[in-house]
């Protein structure tokens, strides 16, 4: 071998010195950035599961919620009187089931469970814009009542370990409380009725309460059956609201 031909393999032997810890940190920067991805992708499948599940507890609590108050608001249980009449300033037809009156007050706006959604229901002098939480209470306490499941007296719903239930609202619907009005007309706040089949406006040669203005013989005549509906809405925890209707 030449010696130009040595020389020439002793430089290209020094122009290749390093390129071993440049594939290494290369390989490592790779590995890195995989691994990163990797935790990135487990913790956001973790705070999927994390949020599914709270919702689904806020649902199930709020559904319980509901179907506890139709339960204890019906002829065969009657642990609470329904409300007979539309909500008033002057009368305590609005009822709230609540889960510890000592810190769940929802008629308070300064409760951290204040009832956000009464005012979008056009009802007791409150007005609210759909989407935005209500920020004032109708004034007095005229208008409202409560019964506590922390107490004895609310057997057997004073459960040892509740739900994250935290409070239900129980009054007669009217006509304009839901976005979409029963008759179609949002400036009707007539009470809302029940056929046995369909809910309407309080109808024709019928007084507030659904009631039959004739006799006996009438009221059968007119209508099968003329109950009015009770709205229920739930809130738990995550401020989960859910209505719901019941005839």
């Amino acid at each position: 071998m030449s010696g130009r031909d040595e020389h020439m393999i002793s430089v290209n032997k020094r122009n290749q010195r390093g390129i071993a810890m440049l594939v290494v940190l290369f390989s490592l920067l790779l590995l890195s950035v995989i691994g990163l991805g990797m935790m990135y992708s487990t913790n956001m499948e973790t705070s999927i599961n994390s949020n599914f599940r709270d919702k689904q507890n806020a649902y199930y609590a709020a559904l319980a919620g509901l179907q506890q108050a139709r339960d204890r608001i019906q002829p065969a249980t009657h642990n609470i009187v329904a409300p007979e009449l539309l909500p008033s300033t002057s009368a305590a037809n609005v009822i709230y089931i609540v889960s510890d009156y000592a810190t769940v007050r929802p008629w308070l706006t300064t409760n951290r469970y204040f009832d956000t959604e009464l005012c979008q229901e056009k009802v007791l002098g409150l007005t609210g814009t759909p989407g935005i939480p209500c920020t004032t209470t109708p004034s007095g306490t005229a208008w409202r009542t409560y019964v506590d499941n922390s107490l004895s007296s609310s057997a057997p719903w004073n459960l040892t370990n509740p739900l994250a239930l935290k409070w239900v609202r129980i009054t007669l619907k009217g006509n304009n409380m839901t976005p979409y009005p029963v008759n179609g007309n949002p400036a009707s706040a007539a009470q809302t009725c029940w056929d046995g089949v369909n809910q309407l406006s309080t109808p024709t040669a019928y007084t507030n309460g659904c009631v039959p203005t004739g006799s006996v013989s009438e009221r059968t005549r007119r209508m099968r059956s003329a109950p009015g509906i009770c709205s229920v809405s739930s809130r738990a925890r995550l401020r989960r609201i859910m209505p719901a209707e019941t005839p």
